[in-house]
């Protein structure tokens, strides 16, 4: 509202209350603002609603991630160990099994100690030569001695190398120190040889005439394990941590425990899996409650739901109602349904979870279930590999393939004589901006020693797209493409000497017809969708190499790879999966362009056009006020005037009314 300025007489001659009436009077005036800040204030609410649900979509999709994948499941495992002497952990790649063994005797580091010097560990010892260790059969590692040098100076030296051990100095007794020699790593194939040419005899072996030098201290020695009773397997490793014993995972060895049976599993987490499943389905009521009761009417409170009526909630609320027991659209066995493993939904809506059913159905064929929650694709030909379908309508496919996917290839024929002097003997294969030179004897080598010379030229030009091979019996010679496909190709050139030692295209050279390369070929095929209101049922797939797309239809988002060496039919199942049916439903709530970011558009273009509307309506009051204050302020003065006007008048009239009395 616009204020009163500087000036303003309220009602002094009117008596009025001027302020409090245009202020009455702009309120009225305000009304439609108030009505359009009202609407803005419950388009607000309707946008707090969808990033609530939002919200609950984003915890429903990590909890879709989970189980989304076959692997997310198998991945699960579970690691025991009947005893503490041995700790267990999950290997990095999951597997399953169980052995029981005893631990003999751990694996040890070697430990060398030296003979005792009488000196502190900081005194020079006056020597000089060469000490050096070796780890195993590794080359030894070695410091130069000097005359100045110390146990602590050799011992940083020696340290300083990082030669898979370490040197320390040890107090014994008063003004005696030895050296240590620690082996880093463990096992028998890791022990320490220490040579010597300083003339201290500490450093030298124990022997009859030096009786105070070397001693082992700790041998290097494999850790061993017994698997069985009488006629035990022993096994040896050379490292306390196993993670070659039982798949799935590893094993640590704290304690021998010679003749104690230690059992170690891994098997499939069922306990995981259900609680993964479980999540799953508490994300989606989460989801499926936060849309109901947002779209809904309460009879207790007597409010309506900011969505109440929203045709895109009544949408998303259907879709993920129905993704959760909807149909997989391939028969998978035994678990090929939610019902199966223990998943519906109640008469309320609410999607219910069997756990007792659900982790029999793990316990039964734990790969199975996993297979029900995730999309997948199969083939029925052993030809037919690497098939992926994320965005293909779940069902049965037919897939035809007309030609086979072949490989740029060139062949000299069945006449390989290359023995005249006008042939050249110089030529280089090119591909992919890789060259491979190569000079061969054509008067004394054969084809298959041609064949080498060739392909020993590619290998160490690193060109691994081109082999060589004899055709024809080794009476020929043929170059080919390990690609498949039209894209993939290379080329031959006959060379000749440049005269500078190097060599330049010969234009008039020809290398057996090698030079002429017959493209490869991209695999044809098509894919029957099934789709009985369409005239014709297949689709064209796109070829490229050996592999086959579908551009678009039914199966829009299929591919497979063709390995066979001519035509064939296989059929494609795709199941999207409850999980990928699921994260189909998502995909369309969700990120820009779904139906939550479209309807908050909306929300939010009505929201500025309701502030644009208000903000001229606000300019206009303001005029408006300004207007009502000028008015009554006129008004004010007018009487103001009139009220003046009536006093002099009056005065008049009483002083004619005096002279009056006094004649």
């Amino acid at each position: 509202m616009v204020s009163q300025g500087l000036f303003s007489i309220g009602g002094i001659a009117s008596g009025l209350d001027t302020a409090g009436m245009i202020e009455q009077l702009m309120a009225i005036e305000r009304q439609p603002i108030v009505r359009m800040q009202n609407t803005q204030k419950q388009l607000r609410s309707v946008d707090s609603a969808w990033q609530s649900i939002n919200t609950r979509l984003s915890a429903l999709r990590s909890a879709v991630d989970a189980v989304s994948q076959a692997d997310k499941f198998t991945s699960l495992i579970a690691v025991n160990s009947s005893s503490a002497n041995v700790a267990v952990s999950k290997a990095a790649t999951p597997g399953t099994g169980t052995l029981t063994f005893s631990v003999e005797r751990l694996a040890t580091a070697h430990q060398v100690g030296s003979g005792a010097f009488a000196a502190t560990a900081t005194q020079s010892l006056g020597a000089t030569g060469r000490l050096e260790v070796a780890v195993g059969t590794g080359a030894a590692v070695g410091i130069d001695v000097t005359a100045d040098d110390s146990l602590q100076t050799i011992a940083g030296k020696l340290n300083a190398l990082k030669g898979g051990f370490t040197a320390s100095v040890i107090k014994t007794a008063e003004g005696e120190h030895r050296m240590v020699f620690n082996g880093n790593a463990t096992g028998a194939a890791n022990s320490l040889s220490i040579t010597t040419t300083t003339g201290l005899s500490a450093f030298m072996p124990t022997d009859g005439v030096n009786l105070d030098g070397l001693r082992t201290l700790q041998t290097a020695q494999d850790a061993m394990l017994k698997v069985g009773g009488t006629n035990a397997i022993e096994l040896y490793r050379a490292s306390n941590t196993v993670d070659d014993l039982v798949p799935g995972a590893v094993v640590n060895l704290r304690q021998a425990a010679p003749g104690e049976q230690i059992t170690v599993s891994a098997s499939r987490d069922t306990t995981a899996a259900v609680k993964a499943v479980k999540d799953y389905v508490n994300a989606l009521n989460g989801a499926i409650k936060t849309v109901a009761d947002l779209s809904a009417y309460n009879a207790e409170t007597k409010t309506a739901g900011s969505l109440q009526g929203d045709s895109t909630a009544r949408r998303l609320l259907s879709n993920l109602r129905q993704a959760a027991v909807a149909p997989i659209g391939v028969d998978l066995g035994t678990y090929s349904s939610p019902a199966s493993v223990g998943i519906a939904v109640d008469r309320h809506g609410v999607v219910t979870l069997d756990e007792t059913k659900l982790k029999a159905a793990f316990d039964d064929d734990f790969e199975a279930v996993a297979r029900l929650f995730s999309p997948q694709a199969t083939t029925t030909s052993a030809s037919a590999t690497a098939v992926g379908a994320s965005t293909t309508r779940p069902g049965v496919y037919t897939v035809e393939v007309t030609e086979a996917a072949t490989r740029a290839r060139s062949v000299t024929g069945a006449t390989f004589s290359p023995n005249t002097a006008a042939e050249p003997k110089t030529f280089r294969i090119s591909s992919g901006g890789t060259h491979a030179t190569v000079t061969i004897d054509t008067t004394n080598m054969s084809a298959a020693q041609v064949v080498a010379a060739i392909n020993e030229a590619l290998d160490t030009a690193k060109l691994t797209t081109v082999r060589a091979e004899e055709t024809g019996g080794g009476t020929g010679i043929a170059l080919q493409d390990t690609r498949f496909g039209s894209a993939p190709t290379y080329t031959v050139e006959a060379m000749m000497a440049d005269g500078a030692g190097g060599y330049v295209v010969d234009p008039n050279g020809s290398v057996w017809g090698l030079e002429t390369v017959v493209a490869g070929k991209d695999v044809v095929g098509r894919i029957k969708t099934g789709d009985a209101t369409s005239s014709d049922p297949w689709v064209a797939m796109t070829g490229r190499g050996q592999q086959l797309s579908v551009p678009d239809g039914a199966a829009k988002g299929a591919i497979a790879t063709w390995t066979g060496a001519g035509p064939g039919t296989f059929g494609i199942d795709v199941s999207r999966g409850l999980a990928g049916g699921l994260g189909d439903a998502l995909a369309l709530a969700e990120g820009k362009g779904g139906m939550i970011a479209r309807a908050r558009d909306g929300i939010t273009n009505q929201i500025a056009v309701y502030q644009t509307r208000i903000d001229g309506f606000e300019q206009r009051l303001g005029m408006r006020e300004t207007t009502l204050r000028r008015q009554f302020t006129a008004m004010e003065t007018a009487l103001s005037n009139m009220q003046a006007q009536g006093n002099w008048l009056t005065s008049q009239l009483s002083s004619l009314n005096g002279l009056s009395s006094q004649r």
